[in-house]
């Protein structure tokens, strides 16, 4: 299963802000190893989270920051069952049945220039997640 998504911080007030994200999902899977399949009807709607964030200007052009917001899960939760030995692979079972999981969002990211590194965990499914990611510079207007 794939699961890209966009996830942006918005400054409101000096370093304080709102984080937004959100997230599809795409099965490329062979039904031979999977017990279950529940598959949605949204849009492949895989999960959203919302928060506040702040970031803090280290030195020059470095940032670090830190996210905590609401995680909701609506997409499928593969489990591992067993393994097929004759077979060679795994056997899965999806362990949502499309229920909404709802949990905690928290995370630090890491910018310089324009580049940004993230690292963030829910409790909403027990995730890590790594990202990177592209800072927008506001430039001040021309002769002010």
């Amino acid at each position: 299963m794939y699961s890209p998504g966009l996830e942006g911080n918005f400054r409101i007030y000096k370093g304080l802000g709102l984080q937004l994200g959100a997230s599809v999902y795409f099965q490329d899977y062979n039904e031979a190893q999977i017990v279950n399949l529940t598959d949605g009807t949204f849009f492949n709607f895989y999960n959203a989270n919302i928060g506040i964030c702040h970031t803090r200007q280290l030195k020059g052009d470095h940032y670090f920051g830190m996210t905590l917001g609401a995680k909701m899960y609506y997409g499928p939760n593969f489990t591992q069952l067993s393994y097929y030995s004759a077979g060679g692979y795994p056997i899965y079972m999806d362990g949502s049945h499309l229920r909404v999981a709802t949990g905690i969002d928290l995370g630090i990211y890491y910018s310089y220039r324009r580049t940004s590194l993230l690292l963030k965990y829910d409790t909403a499914r027990n995730h890590f997640r790594f990202g990177v990611g592209f800072r927008f510079i506001k430039r001040p207007a021309a002769g002010g």
